[in-house]
């Protein structure tokens, strides 16, 4: 992290606390209200419904969210940010769930300091990215840190990551009717794949930028069923990307040739899209306020991973498990208080269950010879699950963030890790080193 001398700022004499309604955003935000009170520096905390305070000399603004996700800023936030009167500065507090030193940790915060940059807010201090969940030491700790460094003549100052633009496929090149009239009713050129002869087998709709954004987030409802009818056009088609799209159905007539769909971040009711998509074998639901596991998963019977992560679910149903093809499997950071259908699994290699208010019972996980891999990181586990020592296949356990007494390995046999490696959305981690994991 390089020095700076800070440009003279004025002195700080009031600051705006824009908190989220989470209980780890309001116990920093009342905590850093408190902290800077004591330095004579007038507060006012509230919530992202209220218009920010007008621009003044010295007005500083904290900014404390969660990250939801994958390391999304809340789109609330971005709303509220892009209100904010020029003239201020900042400091961020992003709160959830990190691998601390790793890039991909710092996305959300780098957006928000870009957009409050743009908008002639400038950044005090570098974000604190905050390990949740937190005590009130930890609490009280960081805010005397992060006090102590805003209120120091020498800043240390990370510039955002710049918002690069994506590589353009020439229209020349493809052959494709229906992808040209894709890409001329989008605002921008999404992320293209051309096989030899020039026709789409990779098609993602977001812009490409460090920070994704979909395309068809905003566009008018006719403009998106129009470019949803075009992708069904696309005959050799094989990855599907519609993340962050605002969409609440996908209305597509899936082509055959489809075999990886990500639909991350969008809030989808409807996904009878892919019923009997024969050739579906990645896909990726996290993000989407699922309040259950889509019966229509049932009708995949090529099925090998299944992303689930950071939804509203609170049971894994015994239908899951005639998911017989089924090799990993992610329900990370959700609600769930049962899981019959982890059972009899007879391919699962990699499991992720972590940060749910889980109870693991004495037959759960049984009978999955296959699985290497296992998340129970977060869940309030007070003792081991008997029936982890019994995995034939086993080989790294994720127990990290549990009240568990020390806890030794039954032998060499499998080893205890803090995270699953880091693994991306459609290749296993010996494969590439994605920035996205199951972890997460």
């Amino acid at each position: 992290m390089k020095e700076l001398a800070a440009p003279a700022p004025p002195t700080l004499r009031l600051a705006e606390i824009v908190r989220f309604d989470s209980p780890t955003s309001m116990a920093f935000a009342e905590r850093i209200g408190a902290e800077l009170s004591g330095h004579s520096i007038g507060c006012r905390i509230h919530g992202y419904d209220a218009e920010p305070m007008p621009a003044a000399n010295g007005g500083h603004v904290v900014l404390v969210f969660p990250i939801r996700g994958d390391e999304r800023m809340p789109d609330q936030v971005e709303a509220w940010i892009r209100s904010v009167p020029g003239g201020t500065t900042h400091s961020l507090w992003v709160t959830g769930d990190f691998r601390t030193g790793e890039p991909c940790d710092r996305v959300a915060a780098d957006e928000a300091t870009r957009l409050l940059s743009e908008r002639g807010s400038l950044p005090l201090v570098p974000p604190m990215l905050v390990d949740t969940p937190v005590d009130a030491a930890d609490v009280s700790r960081l805010v005397g840190e992060w006090a102590a460094r805003l209120l120091s003549p020498v800043i240390e100052l990370s510039p955002p990551l710049e918002a690069g633009a994506p590589e353009r496929t020439s229209l020349d090149d493809m052959a494709e009717e229906p992808l040209r009239r894709i890409v001329a009713r989008l605002p921008a050129v999404p992320e293209v794949v051309l096989d030899t002869e020039g026709r789409c087998v990779s098609l993602t709709l977001t812009d490409g930028a460090p920070y994704v954004r979909g395309l068809l987030a905003g566009l008018p409802a006719g403009e998106v069923r129009a470019v949803l009818d075009l992708v069904g056009e696309l005959r050799r088609l094989e990855r599907l990307g519609v993340p962050y799209s605002g969409l609440t159905t996908v209305d597509l007539d899936l082509p055959p040739s489809v075999t990886t769909v990500d639909v991350r971040g969008n809030r989808v009711t409807n996904l009878e899209f892919l019923r009997g998509a024969e050739a579906v074998a990645f896909l990726n639901l996290a993000d989407c306020d699922l309040a259950e596991v889509p019966e229509v998963l049932a009708t995949l019977p090529r099925l090998h991973t299944l992303v689930l992560g950071k939804n509203r679910i609170t049971s894994i149903p015994g239908w899951c498990s005639e998911l017989r093809s089924l090799r990993r499997f992610s329900t990370y950071r959700n609600m769930l208080t049962e899981v019959p259908g982890l059972s009899h699994l007879p391919r699962l290699e990699l499991l992720n269950v972590g940060a749910s208010p889980l109870p693991l019972g004495a037959d759960d996980l049984s009978d999955l010879p296959a699985l290497e891999l296992l998340g129970l990181r977060l869940i309030g586990l007070e003792e081991v699950p008997p029936t982890m020592w019994q995995l034939p296949a086993l080989r790294q356990v994720d127990l990290s963030k549990n009240p568990l007494p020390p806890v030794t390995t039954n032998g060499e046999r499998f080893r205890f890790v803090d995270r699953l490696p880091s693994w991306a959305w459609d290749e296993p981690a010996d494969e590439r080193n994605g920035s996205e994991g199951l972890s997460r």
